[in-house]
């Protein structure tokens, strides 16, 4: 049966490879690149042209879904303002398509997303971490990593990124986290031209593809004492740098564990997850990150523990 179905299938995969051309892109070398450089949208409101504009982008498959901002060169230079680099910095390169992740397409995104000109040094910070790592996002069949963004340092205050309550929810004291998030996601999916955006996973999905995720660490609580340094310091960095960390997450469990022994329990058994050798958990990238509210150390429920005791702890527990 199979012999049969071979050659018409074989016939299908080359129609499919040799002749298949989006509306929206041109063939520029060995590169697929937008028809056009710029886009316009004519209409008897402004509110019937943004429609115009959300509509097609969604049909390029360069939009998530939600209302985007449109991306007029005006808000874009305005967004460029909030970084020394020079439009045409190529902060990576990313993607099958190996595109360049210049400065200004990372501001188109941005501007789309909502974000302010104090965000854009965050933003490609992240994306230049994200895009200096080969990983496969079109890994749809087990899993599909979003990126989790951890900003240290006096700068996540100063903008706005919440380290404090509800930090993986909307908080109206907090307005940064959403935007940020947001345009790191669209512009993994816009900037390669056929990234999430077109190819989703078959899965249920995650719904930090939206907003992604995106935190401050709250380094400011004097009495968390020695043994609790930041992230930043943690990684060999002095106290009060301006540092964004990005970790890639494909399972997020928003229990309320009470001890080390109940998040343990929480934790699947998965070898490219949870490492099944000591050795291992210590070198290897792969692992668990706990998050836990701040009033838990201050109030001495964890006692005199440190970080690495809890991280052994939770080893060991699990």
């Amino acid at each position: 049966g199979i012999k049969a179905l071979a050659p018409e299938a074989f016939n299908f995969v080359v129609k499919g490879l040799t002749t298949w051309k989006p509306e929206h892109m041109k063939l520029e070398g060995d590169k697929w690149i937008p028809k056009e450089s710029e886009f316009s949208f004519s209409a008897a409101t402004y509110q019937e042209a943004q429609d115009q504009f959300n509509s097609s982008f969604l049909k390029m498959g360069w939009g998530d879904g939600l209302p985007m901002v449109p991306p007029t060169r005006s808000r874009v230079d305005a967004l460029l303002k909030g970084t020394p680099l020079s439009a045409t910095t190529i902060i990576g390169t990313w993607g099958p398509p190996h595109a360049d992740f210049t400065v200004e397409k990372v501001a188109v995104v941005a501007a789309m997303a909502g974000a302010r000109p104090e965000y854009m040094p965050v933003i490609i910070a992240a994306l230049k971490a994200i895009t200096s790592n080969r990983w496969d996002a079109y890994f749809p069949v087990m899993r599909a990593p979003v990126p989790l963004v951890i900003v240290n340092g006096p700068y996540a205050k100063e903008i706005g990124i919440n380290s404090s309550a509800n930090a993986f929810g909307p908080n109206p004291k907090y307005h940064a986290n959403a935007a940020i998030g947001r345009a790191i996601n669209l512009a993994l999916a816009d900037i390669p031209g056929n990234g999430r955006g077109i190819k989703p996973s078959n899965l249920a999905g995650n719904p930090a593809a939206y907003a992604g995720i995106v935190i401050a660490e709250a380094e400011d609580i004097e009495s968390l004492g020695k043994g609790w340094e930041p992230v930043s310091a943690q990684l060999g960095y002095p106290a009060g740098t301006n540092l964004v960390t990005v970790l890639g997450v494909d399972e997020m469990d928003m229990s309320v564990a009470g001890t080390i022994a109940n998040l343990a329990s929480c934790i699947g058994p998965h070898k490219d997850i949870w490492p099944r050798d000591q050795r291992i958990w210590n070198d290897q990238y792969a692992g668990v990150l706990a998050i836990t509210e701040m009033q838990l150390v201050i109030d001495g429920l964890m006692g005199s523990k440190t970080k690495a005791d809890l991280a052994a702890e939770l080893w060991q527990s699990a």
